[in-house]
């Protein structure tokens, strides 16, 4: 899931950054009136998704980057519940 949840953050910005261009001007013709609004809160949703999917990918720290390197294809297991000292 580590791996895929990369691909999906990759896919994001790419799409926020060639698709989502809320700086660009409009084409003539087409009428301006709020379509740059749109778009910034597109690039934005779009980016926050790339956000969500890195967290899945490395975690809240930085000890995940790691772990990633070492096998990206395991999964992270988002829902695990952390082991106390007497389970271990």
């Amino acid at each position: 899931d580590r791996a895929a949840a990369l691909a999906l953050a990759a896919y994001c910005v790419v799409t926020a950054l060639l698709w989502k261009q809320f700086w660009r001007k409009s084409p003539p013709g087409e009428p301006e009136a709020g379509r740059p609004r749109e778009l910034f809160w597109d690039f934005m949703k779009n980016l926050s998704l790339a956000g969500g999917f890195l967290l899945l990918t490395f975690g809240t720290d930085a000890s995940g980057v790691e772990r990633f390197v070492r096998a990206p294809l395991a999964s992270s297991r988002p829902y695990a519940a952390p082991l106390t000292g007497a389970e271990s």
